[in-house]
């Protein structure tokens, strides 16, 4: 169609000059001509636009004609009769969740603003999917239905809550249907044909719209439009200088110029902004100078020239002698060089970088440099720096150009698909052998205790009495401190989340290829999850008995955030003494504050009250007795610490050796992207989890000890204890790390990621054994 608009713009202008038309009969003959091809078109392929509304226009009937049924069951309509009755008194009993009475309307409400926040959510994902600017109809549209949204609200809230419930689930298969379409493969496998507006990965493409909306909101620091990595012959690229700093401790970075190094001539740009999960990751890109365009050479040219004092010297002898390592970006590809080479005799500093760019039509998929002309350092000398740049054609494809950077060699290599192989074996070994002693064990217990029911009461007295079902009446008394547990298995719901979601969209986004995405998504999702943190840990808390529900709020909301932003402040001290890059702004504080106060928080307390109004009535199998029971004595080794202690054995030795792999990827120069790896071993840790509390806690409870809700928490958690152990062991022999900057981050940061993961383990160990506590003692029967 623009190919045709184009040919009659050019018929109307040779039109005006032979007929000589005024402005207004060469529009309207114009527009004329364009409906006339248009309908063609349409003929021609069969693609009427209202096709695309037909199923509109047999949703709208049928959604009005079951809403008019259910108000006719509610009020009984269109006569009064017995069949009419039934209906009434079934819809004013049966209930629906927290509500009881589905004839009233929600006072809660929950199923309003959910039905809201469904409608709204489907329109704006409509809206994100879209590759080309809206037109003003569409535009006006959209608003429309915003308002439609917003005004469903309280309608909602004033019909009959069989009728409010009917739309959720409406919208909710909606949105549902929404995200499904979206994927290509089941357009493909529907015989919906591609369009040109479709896009390859729309889920990437929805994460990574709604994480740039996201950071937007919170004080991103926009310098100039996003690079679209396409250029034109004789376009600006842009050599970007990021960080310098020992080889041997990567974490600890400095600005590039903060070494006495010189810019080019060019001293302005127009297109980079800096992200705050750039900000937290210690990236400060500064422009270089030199001037590079889109397929031109450049021969050896001179760019600046640095005249050495005493100061600058001893900064450059200090920097050689240490191995300093600088990092660059050209086109978001990174680059790295060493400062310079030592000798027995003397210092030498690479003056020279020669840049090899392969390019694949208008898009650059490889960059290369190569340190030349070594000059020794000398007082009071000049260092001049020069740059030469050659550009090749490649046949790597863009969205291929990342893989020179990965090291299959390293994450592929045997060891690892063995250690995954045993890991799995052990699950297998794990999971068989608790089946066959639990299923034995609580087989004969149950024929003791019928055995045991089948006696008088003289004789059962006079019985041996033991085993987990005398502490029937005191299994379910709430744990104690229950106001920090219930924060905790909040958190670990919340973290368990997060950690499934990032892992599925690096597996899908290939997240490592983008600076600071993956640590933009964590931030992102793990926002988004705030309502299961506030839902499961209210929900416990409620059932617990427990009263100061606002102050477990807060508690479960901040936990994690306090640890977090505890340690980086303590960090941060240190960054600063050092003038290190990682020194994390001030702005950048401000945001993640926000981002606390203003996101996680309300969103935790909406999952709060959900979870409160929805599950949190104590529902246990068992009464609890109004006096505790007292704990018999028993052997040392059935006593809670030291099962504490022996339950993450089994957990860590299931992903020890993918720690290495993570250790390293982060501690050393590798990218870790074996993401489908990560997987599978969470899920096989999380596994082994669950048997090992399981084990754990039936022996606390048949030692009589009903102390078992921390025990499995703690059983689990100390999983991290081992890891923590590990990462002692890993600095010590396995890095070559020193200076009390890298050691205090290694440390500080290790100690938040072995306490994330304990308080994930622990989650999912208590969850697991809280599961097999209620099925035991539902089943055997109970005076």
């Amino acid at each position: 169609m623009p190919a045709i608009a184009k040919e009659l713009q050019r018929e109307t202008a040779l039109a005006i000059q032979m007929f000589k038309w005024d402005e207004k009969t060469a529009k309207y003959q114009y527009k004329r001509s364009l409906k006339k091809q248009w309908n063609k078109l349409i003929v021609r392929d069969n693609c009427h636009p209202f096709k695309a509304s037909i199923l509109l226009w047999f949703q709208i009937p049928l959604w009005v004609s079951y809403s008019m049924s259910l108000r006719n069951l509610v009020y009984m309509l269109p006569k009064r009769d017995f069949d009419a009755h039934i209906i009434y008194t079934e819809l004013s009993l049966g209930g629906f969740g927290w509500i009881p009475n589905l004839i009233e309307v929600d006072s809660s409400y929950i199923i309003p603003i959910a039905l809201g926040l469904l409608n709204l959510t489907n329109i704006e994902l409509q809206s994100l999917l879209k590759t080309k600017p809206p037109t003003k109809l569409q535009k006006y549209v959209t608003h429309f239905f915003r308002g439609i949204s917003i005004v469903m609200v309280p309608l909602a809230a004033s019909v009959p809550s069989c009728l409010a419930l009917y739309w959720t689930i409406s919208s909710a298969y909606g949105l549902v249907q929404t995200l499904i379409l979206m994927s290509p493969k089941v357009k493909r496998f529907c015989k919906i044909p591609q369009t040109s507006s479709e896009l390859e990965n729309p889920y990437v493409h929805m994460l990574r719209t709604l994480q740039y909306i996201f950071f937007v909101l919170l004080f991103t620091v926009t310098r100039g439009d996003e690079h679209t990595h396409i250029y034109e012959d004789g376009e600006e690229v842009v050599l970007w200088m990021n960080t310098v700093g020992p080889y041997h401790n990567r974490q600890e970075t400095y600005a590039y110029f903060s070494l006495p190094f010189c810019k080019g001539p060019k001293e302005s740009i127009n297109h980079y902004h800096e992200t705050l999960s750039e900000a937290l990751q210690g990236v400060e890109l500064d422009i270089s100078g030199l001037e590079i365009q889109f397929k031109t050479d450049v021969q050896k040219t001179k760019y600046c020239e640095v005249q050495l004092s005493e100061e600058r010297y001893k900064a450059l002898v200090y920097a050689v002698k240490n191995h300093y390592w600088y990092q660059m970006y050209l086109d978001d590809l990174p680059i790295w060089g060493i400062v310079g080479e030592v000798t027995e005799s003397n210092c030498y500093i690479w003056t020279h970088k020669k840049f090899e760019i392969g390019r694949n039509g208008n898009q650059i998929v490889d960059v290369n440099i190569t340190s030349e002309d070594k000059v020794p350092l000398s007082r009071e000398g000049k260092l001049s720096f020069t740059y030469e740049v050659i550009w090749k054609a490649s046949n790597v494809k863009f969205v291929d150009r990342f893989d020179k950077y990965l090291d299959p060699s390293f994450f592929q290599h045997r060891i690892h698909w063995f250690s995954i192989f045993n890991s799995f074996m052990m699950v297998i070994f794990l999971v068989g052998l608790v089946s066959m002693i639990l299923m034995r064990t609580l087989r004969k217990d149950y024929a003791r205790y019928s055995k045991d029911e089948e006696l008088d009461d003289m004789e059962r007295d006079l019985g041996d009495e033991y085993g987990w079902k005398q502490v029937h009446g005191d299994v379910f008394r709430p744990a104690s401190h229950a106001l920090l547990f219930s924060a905790l298995v909040g958190s670990g719901y919340q973290l368990t989340t997060v950690a499934l979601s990032v892992i599925v969209f690096a597996i899908l986004g290939e997240l490592y290829t983008e600076r600071g995405s993956l640590l933009s998504t964590a931030i992102f999702v793990y926002a988004a999850t705030s309502p299961v943190n506030g839902y499961f840990g209210g929900s416990l808390y409620a059932r617990m008995g427990g009263k100061l529900w606002i102050r477990q709020m807060l508690a479960s909301a901040f936990l994690l955030p306090a640890l977090l932003c505890g340690t980086a402040f303590c960090i941060n001290f240190i960054a600063i003494y050092y003038h290190a890059s990682r020194a994390i702004p001030f702005g950048t504080m401000v945001a993640v504050t926000c981002i606390c106060l203003f996101i996680i928080l309300p969103l935790t307390l909406v999952g709060t009250v959900l979870g409160r109004n929805l599950a949190g009535q104590p529902d246990h199998p068992c009464r609890i007795n109004a006096v505790p029971r007292p704990i018999p004595e028993k052997k040392w080794f059935m006593e809670p610490g030291v099962i504490i202690l022996l339950g993450g054995v089994l957990p860590f030795a299931s992903i020890f050796i993918e720690m290495y792999f993570i250790f390293t990827s982060f501690w050393a120069y590798k990218i870790y992207y074996v993401y489908g790896f990560m997987l599978l071993v969470l899920i096989i840790l999380l596994i082994v989890v669950v048997c090992v509390t399981i084990v754990c806690s039936y022996f606390l409870l048949n030692a009589e000890d009903y102390r078992w809700q921390w025990t499995s928490f703690l059983a689990a958690g100390s999983t991290a204890a081992y890891v923590y152990a590990y990462s002692i062991y890993y600095f010590f022999f396995k890095t070559k790390m020193y200076g009390l900057f890298q050691t205090s981050f290694y440390f500080g940061y290790m100690a938040v990621f072995s306490l994330g993961l304990g308080i994930m383990c622990g989650t999912v160990g208590y969850v697991g054994t809280s599961m097999f506590v209620r099925k035991i003692y539902s089943t055997v029967k109970i005076d």
